[in-house]
């Protein structure tokens, strides 16, 4: 029996702690959930502790698992307890490259499949390649850190992807992109321009030129073409985030972003050092953005319609063969009628 908590004061996790449970944070290869099931034997049983406005989206997305109320007082005094290991996103960002190194030695894949690699130079030889992934005329530069490429990758011509690096099953890394250390690319997801220092969750588009640094990217989010950010203040101080009603200092000199689930930017949209964007938030303007931005904001003052982010959502999670479920739709309806921020 293994238990797998989530943390008891999740405000450190925004705004991934308005949609997801802690234990869903990537960190390397996995988040906690998925290094749980991998561990589970066929006769285990997983249970998973959450909040109680969560819980009813967490038993829809792990049907395996037994799912209780963080409110519940313990009776499994026995069972192996898994933890969260970071207490905030940006904590989950610097020990990334870490957790990536860790997972690379654990998985005990360091070969190359010759049959996926095309004509591209390789560098040191911490490097994994699925058979199932194509590598087109690119350079893989794992002398600073390991780089896992898993089934159904496709990496275009002129990629530079330097470890440590972890790509996702069945995602797209763009001709010309520029991967840096410290990136784990989660499922399904299209990467371009300049990545580094970042953790991008499953089902999310960054397809475009542009700059991405220390940030954590939620699910199904699309950043516009031309979309930068700001990771470090021009006076080299600590970068602070506002997380609903606190601002936090995190003791950082590099936070790009912290991006909610299903966000939307806009062509040559700028975000400004130690930003966060709540669910559902459409940003666009002619300058700097706000540091913080609300959930389902439209631009920088008005609230989107919910119909209509709803028929985006729908239209978004087709095209992946994904359906916004009725736990996922009022979970979003209670965000968004209760003024969560």
């Amino acid at each position: 029996m293994i238990f797998v908590l989530e943390d008891k004061n999740p405000e450190l996790l925004y705004p991934h702690s308005l949609t997801r449970a802690s234990f869903e944070i990537r960190v390397g290869f996995y988040t906690l959930i998925e290094r749980a099931l991998n561990k589970a034997k066929s006769n285990d049983t997983v249970i998973l502790k959450v909040r109680s406005k969560i819980k009813d989206v967490i038993t829809e997305r792990y049907p395996q698992c037994q799912v209780i109320d963080l409110s519940c007082r313990d009776s499994y005094e026995e069972c192996e307890k898994m933890e969260m290991p970071v207490q905030s996103l940006w904590d989950a960002i610097y020990l990334n490259s870490e957790m990536l190194c860790k997972d690379f030695k654990d998985a005990d894949r360091n070969h190359l499949n010759k049959s996926s690699l095309i004509q591209s130079t390789v560098y040191g030889e911490r490097i994994y390649i699925s058979h199932m992934a194509k590598v087109k005329s690119s350079i893989l530069d794992s002398e600073h850190g390991p780089i896992y490429i898993d089934e159904g990758v496709s990496v275009g011509p002129g990629a530079l992807i330097r470890g440590p690096v972890y790509i996702g099953k069945n995602s797209i890394v763009n001709p010309g992109s520029r991967i840096g250390g410290g990136v784990s690319i989660g499922p399904v997801c299209k990467v371009g321009g300049e990545v580094e220092d970042s953790i991008i969750e499953g089902y999310s588009n960054k397809q475009h030129d542009g700059y991405l640094g220390h940030s954590y990217v939620g699910r199904w989010v699309n950043l516009g073409a031309n979309t930068n950010v700001s990771n470090l203040k021009n006076n080299y101080s600590n970068v602070k985030v506002q997380l609903e009603s606190d601002l936090i200092d995190t003791k950082k000199m590099f936070v790009g972003s912290l991006i909610g689930d299903h966000v939307k930017t806009a062509i040559s949209t700028s975000l400004n050092t130690g930003t966060t964007i709540g669910l559902g938030a459409n940003v666009f303007n002619n300058d700097f953005s706000l540091k913080f931005i609300k959930s389902f904001a439209w631009g920088r003052e008005e609230l989107t319609d919910f119909n209509k982010f709803i028929s985006t959502a729908k239209k978004v999670k087709e095209r992946r063969g994904r359906k916004v479920s009725e736990p996922e739709l009022e979970l979003y309806k209670s965000i968004y009628i209760n003024g969560i921020k």
